[in-house]
């Protein structure tokens, strides 16, 4: 299985977080009725000050493949979009999970 881990702030110009936050768990739980490489997808808001950044998605894959068509899927595709206007500061982490 590969976890896929992404993080990011909000951008600075964003005012309500909430209606982001909800509407991005939304679109990323609605991929699974695409895609059944996914395994699960999480979101996680920031709620302690020790935190570097405001969200992390942390995502379970079958496999590898899984990943690849999940990253090039259009229906992913359009919530990169919908993060490029509302997040900043990404970072990924990937790695086999066992």
């Amino acid at each position: 299985m590969i976890r896929h881990i992404v993080v990011w702030n909000f951008n600075a110009d964003i005012d309500d977080k909430s209606e982001v936050i909800e509407k991005f768990k939304a679109d990323l739980n609605n991929l699974k009725k695409y895609l059944d490489g996914i395994i699960e997808l999480n979101v996680y808001v920031k709620k302690l000050g020790s935190c570097d950044r405001d969200i992390v998605l942390s995502s379970l894959f079958k496999d590898e493949q899984s990943l690849n068509i999940y990253m090039t899927h259009p229906k992913h595709v359009e919530i990169i979009d919908f993060t490029l206007k509302n997040f900043t500061d990404r970072l990924v982490f990937d790695y086999i999970e066992n």
